[in-house]
This record gives C-alpha cells, structure tokens and sequence, in this order.
C-alpha cells in the first residue's frame, strides 16, 4: 500500500460497505470517518468507484497472500472449497 491515507480510505470504504450498499456510500462519510479533507481523498482517489476497485484488488492480494503463506500455492477452487463459501 503506497501510503497510511490510502490505506485508512480503503480500511474505512471496507467498514461502510459491509454495512451498506456501495452505491449509498460517499465520499463525506469516507473524509468524516478517515479525518481526511475532501481534498487529500481526491488526491488519492478520483471517485468511490476507483475506491471499490482499489479495495476489491487489495482484497483479492490479500487472500492469496493468505493462501500461499498458510499452505503453499494452492488453487483458488480448493481454498475456498475448504473454507465452505459455496456452501
């Protein structure tokens, strides 16, 4: 993650969309929960949705960071078929 502001906007994009529906989420809630300006979001991100397609990219990195270092390379199928998301 580049920086402590990009990471804290995504930590705070994660938290309201689990609770909410992206489409209902602005970019005053992110400033407000961050203590950002509207500014420094807007020199990070243009817009909610480069937001979203930030956090979903950090995410997707993230689990398979996870995969990898719990039990080697494993493919994507097999891990989520372990933890029972299809079920």
């Amino acid at each position: 993650m580049a920086s402590f502001t990009k990471f804290a906007i995504l930590k705070v994009f994660g938290d309201l969309a689990a609770s909410r529906p992206v489409d209902k989420i602005t970019v005053k809630d992110i400033t407000d929960q961050c203590g950002i300006s509207r500014n420094t979001f807007y020199y990070h991100y243009q817009d909610i949705y480069q937001v979203l397609k930030a956090y979903v990219q950090y995410s997707a990195e993230h689990v398979i960071e996870l995969m990898v270092a719990d039990e080697g390379y494993i493919s994507i199928a097999d891990y989520l078929n372990r933890l029972d998301v299809f079920e």
